[in-house]
């Protein structure tokens, strides 16, 4: 019985102290490898950091994503048996990121996960992050 009242005060110390949990579920996203969620993985971001932060988690299934702007004190997490996958269409990532990191470059002006003047950030998990890289070669306009 003393044990199980320790691992009971333990879990829910736990609990406090890295925040509620926000499962992009609950946003509508759908991990399918078909359904771009990126409105629901966002929401579930801006909401996680609006109520002071905590873990997005993100598990059970393949979540395609344009993309997403991390927040103070969000976590992403990011499951075993998860993935985190980049739409292969470049109309899904923002273009308001990265402006002048790449001079005369302006095709390189998207990202997966972005983050700006945010402080306590982090990805964790076992989970696996694929950004479709093999969608986008990198060519340099002009040059075969």
């Amino acid at each position: 019985m003393k044990n199980l009242v320790l691992l009971l005060l333990l879990v829910t110390v736990s609990t406090l102290s890295f925040g509620k949990i926000y499962d992009i579920r609950d946003y509508g996203a759908i991990g399918d490898s078909l359904t771009i969620n990126t409105k629901a993985i966002q929401k579930a971001i801006d909401e996680c950091s609006a109520e002071g932060g905590g873990i997005v988690l993100i598990q059970g299934g393949n979540y395609v994503t344009g993309t997403i702007f991390m927040k103070s004190g969000v976590t992403l997490r990011i499951e075993k048996m998860a993935v985190l996958s980049g739409s292969k269409d470049i109309k899904d990532y923002a273009e308001n990121v990265m402006k002048n990191m790449y001079r005369d470059e302006s095709y390189m002006d998207r990202c997966l996960v972005f983050a700006h003047n945010q402080k306590f950030i982090g990805i964790e998990g076992g989970g696996i992050i694929d950004g479709n890289g093999e969608a986008f070669p990198n060519k340099i306009p002009g040059i075969k």
